[in-house]
């Protein structure tokens, strides 16, 4: 039989009956039978409402502003955090128990409490809060409480957070939409840069980049520069190109020459980063600047990585090109829009766009050259569209007689793309 949330607990649970209004208490089937205990937030006017506390500042609607609201959200609600704080832990651990047994359907309120809870019952008792969220019976909601406790661990503590996830997963089996990865990151990321290297060690690659709000202090630099493995770091790029582009930049810059393999990624996350500030025309002649920094073999590489960041509208294409003052790099961007797998109209407009029939044709060879290997092997199914989309390419050019056969040849004969 399951256990009914007890008066005592929705006494000390104070924070529970002015934090929701009459429609969210219906969710809550135990606690909401007792509507005495249940007044809503307009019935305390000695306290402030949620909605202070669940919409962002309207003062300012700009970056900075949300910055602020979102790391001041970033530990949940803080009236649920001060009502929890207040109680003792034997009191938390009854009503997690308890609140999750009266739930019905599985409301975010229930979640939001359930987070608060396992946060401060780790801060005070550490392993054993894991040890007591494993010692639950079923009955009691023994599955959804630890993985809350083990959540909170992992976000003050990987080391020992890891080693609860693997047991956990070892009962329970792996889940797609696991929130340890997302809560570790988050944890580590308020720590730091230093912190989030470590965690990518522990907890590996995949899902370990900065997440959450990022503190004004955090060392991109020594992130980027000394992570192992770049997997999953674009978007931290992104956002340290849109805070301090110039550190930025040089860190990219640093990157790809000691490993273009590495770092040419990061020369279009660094665009990203601009033009999600200030519109891709400024992030476009700001990144082609930067462009007479590279050697030549890592400037071609640099432009054709561009794509890395689905630029996939043809006004980002427009704009690159009429942008990018040297014939070669607009056709190293062509080129690398040159697709027959993707926007089948984005390969003819930016060739287009180039102008002359000799520029479309370097395009259109380099383009052949890394589809050749497919497009020259009669068993492959994907070489009959190749050579139609090339064809039709073409066509839409008009191109003559001799520059076709260029396109053809280098398709027919199997080679090494260019570097990309």
């Amino acid at each position: 039989m399951r256990k009914s949330i007890s008066l005592p607990v929705l006494a000390c649970a104070g924070f529970i009956t002015g934090y929701w209004s009459g429609d969210h208490l219906t969710t809550l089937s135990g606690i909401a039978s007792k509507p005495a205990l249940l007044p809503s937030a307009s019935a305390r006017p000695n306290e402030q409402t949620p909605h202070h506390l669940t919409e962002p500042p309207q003062e300012k609607h700009n970056l900075a502003a949300l910055l602020r609201w979102r790391s001041q959200r970033a530990d949940g609600d803080p009236g649920i955090r001060n009502e929890i704080g207040r109680m003792d832990s034997s009191t938390i651990r009854e009503m997690m128990t308890g609140v999750l047994a009266a739930q019905q359907d599985g409301p975010m309120e229930v979640r939001l409490i359930l987070d608060a809870a396992a946060k401060e019952l780790f801060h005070r008792e550490g392993e054993k809060a894991l040890e007591w969220a494993d010692s639950l019976d079923p009955a009691s909601g023994r599955r959804a409480i630890l993985e809350h406790v083990v959540v909170a661990a992992v976000s003050a503590s990987p080391e020992m957070g890891k080693q609860w996830i693997d047991r956990y997963e070892k009962e329970f089996g792996k889940d797609r939409f696991s929130p340890f990865p997302s809560a570790a990151a988050t944890g580590a990321t308020r720590r730091g840069a230093a912190d989030l290297l470590q965690l990518r060690i522990i907890m590996g690659t995949g899902s370990t980049a900065p997440m959450g709000p990022i503190p004004n202090d955090f060392d991109f630099h020594l992130l980027i520069t000394e992570s192992p493995n770049l997997a999953s770091l674009g978007q931290a790029m992104e956002y340290w190109t849109a805070k301090d582009r110039e550190n930025a930049w040089a860190a990219v810059r640093e990157i790809m020459v000691k490993d273009a393999n590495k770092g040419v990624n990061f020369f279009g996350s660094a665009f990203t980063g601009i033009a999600s500030i200030e519109g891709e025309r400024q992030a476009a002649r700001w990144i082609s600047g930067k462009l007479d920094e590279l050697p030549p073999d890592l400037r071609e590489r640099a432009v054709s990585s561009l794509l890395t960041n689905e630029l996939t509208q043809n006004a980002t294409y427009e704009t690159l090109m009429a942008e990018f003052p040297h014939d070669a790099d607009r056709v190293a961007l062509a080129a690398s829009i040159v697709n027959p797998f993707a926007n089948p109209t984005a390969g003819s407009n930016v060739l287009k766009s180039l102008g002359s029939e000799s520029l479309q044709v370097q395009a259109l060879v380099r383009s052949a050259k890394t589809f050749s290997r497919v497009a020259s092997d009669p068993d492959d199914p994907s070489a009959r569209d190749i050579h139609t989309y090339f064809g039709k390419t073409m066509d839409q050019l008009d191109l003559g007689p001799a520059s076709r056969e260029k396109v053809d040849t280098v398709l027919n004969t199997p080679q090494d793309p260019d570097p990309r």
